[in-house]
C-alpha cells in the first residue's frame, strides 16, 4: 500500500514538552542512583571482603549485577520510548532493546529461584551436600545462559520499519504479531509464575520445617533463644507478598500493554 499519498493519520509531535521530559527525568535519576548505588555498594563488600565470599552470597552478587544492568538499561529505554513519537533507536535497537531487558529480568527471577532453593537446602536439608562456590558459578552461568535463551524471541521477532506519509516519515519497532501472543504468555510464566511458584514452595517448607523445630526447642529453652526463628519466617514471608504485590501488577499491565498495540495497529490499517 502506497501511504506517500495520504497525511499521517494521528497528531504529529515528535517530541514531547519540554517541562514533561525534564519532570519524568528528575523522577527517575534518584530512583536509578539510589538503585545503582545499593547494588553497587553490595557488589564491592563482597568483592573487598574474602571472608564473605560464600556460595550464598555469590549468588546475591549475580542477583545484584542483573538488577544494576536493569536500573541502567530499562530506564533510559522506557524514555526512549515515551519522550519520543517515533522510534528513535533505529535497527540494532529494535533487535536488542527488548533482548537486554527481557534477559536481565529473567536472569534475575531465575537468581531469585535458586537464593530460596539454596535457603531450602540449608534449613530444611542440612544433612544434605551443601551448595559449593563451583555449584553457585554453575547456577550463575546457567542464570544468564537461560535468561539469553527465553528472551531470544524478543530479538528475532521484531523488525524496525520506516513508513513514508505524505506529511511524515514514521519509524517504528514492529512485532511478528502470528508469534509473539504466544510467546507472552511464556514470558509472563517464566517473570512471574514460575518464580513464584518456586519461592512459594521454598518458603512454605521452610517456615514448616521452623514451626516444628520451634514447638520441639521450646519445651526445653527459653522463648527468647528461638524467637529469632520466627522472624525469619516472618521475613520470607514479606519477601513473598512484596514479590506477589510487584508482580501481579506487572503482568495485568503487559497484558493491557499488548491489547492495546493490537487495537492501535489494527485502527491504524483501518484508518
Amino acid at each position: 500500500m502506497d501511504f506517500t499519498v495520504y497525511d499521517y493519520p494521528r497528531e504529529i509531535w515528535r517530541l514531547k514538552p519540554g517541562w514533561e521530559v525534564t519532570l519524568k527525568t528528575i523522577t527517575f535519576i534518584p530512583l536509578i542512583l539510589f538503585g545503582v548505588l545499593g547494588n553497587a555498594i553490595l557488589c564491592y563488600i563482597l568483592v573487598q571482603i574474602r571472608a564473605l565470599r560464600t556460595p550464598t552470597n555469590l549468588l546475591i552478587v549475580n542477583l545484584a549485577v542483573a538488577d544494576l544492568a536493569t536500573l541502567v538499561i530499562c530506564p533510559l529505554m522506557f524514555m526512549f520510548h515515551d519522550f519520543y513519537q517515533n522510534y528513535v533507536l533505529g535497527a540494532i535497537g529494535c533487535k536488542t532493546e527488548g533482548f537486554l531487558q527481557g534477559s536481565l529480568l529473567i536472569t534475575s527471577v531465575l537468581c531469585l529461584c535458586a537464593i530460596s532453593y539454596d535457603r531450602l537446602t540449608a534449613i530444611v536439608f542440612p544433612k544434605r551436600s551443601r551448595l559449593t562456590k563451583r555449584g553457585a558459578g554453575v547456577l550463575i552461568v546457567a542464570s544468564w545462559i537461560g535468561g539469553f535463551l527465553l528472551a531470544l524471541p524478543l530479538s528475532m521477532y521484531r523488525a524496525y520499519r520506516e513508513r513514508q506519509w505524505k506529511n511524515y516519515l514514521e519509524t517504528y519497532c514492529a512485532e511478528n504479531t502470528t508469534f509473539l501472543p504466544s510467546y507472552w504468555h511464556v514470558l509472563i510464566g517464566a517473570l512471574v509464575w514460575f518464580p513464584l511458584l518456586v519461592m512459594f514452595c521454598c518458603y512454605s517448607l521452610i517456615f514448616l520445617k521452623l514451626d516444628r523445630y520451634e514447638r520441639r526447642v521450646l519445651r526445653k529453652e527459653h522463648p527468647i533463644s528461638v524467637s529469632y526463628k520466627r522472624k525469619v519466617a516472618k521475613t520470607l514471608f514479606i519477601v513473598l507478598i512484596v514479590f506477589v504485590l510487584l508482580r501481579i501488577p506487572f503482568t495485568t499491565l503487559v497484558f493491557i500493554r499488548y491489547n492495546r498495540y493490537l487495537n492501535d495497529n489494527q485502527n491504524q490499517v483501518g484508518e
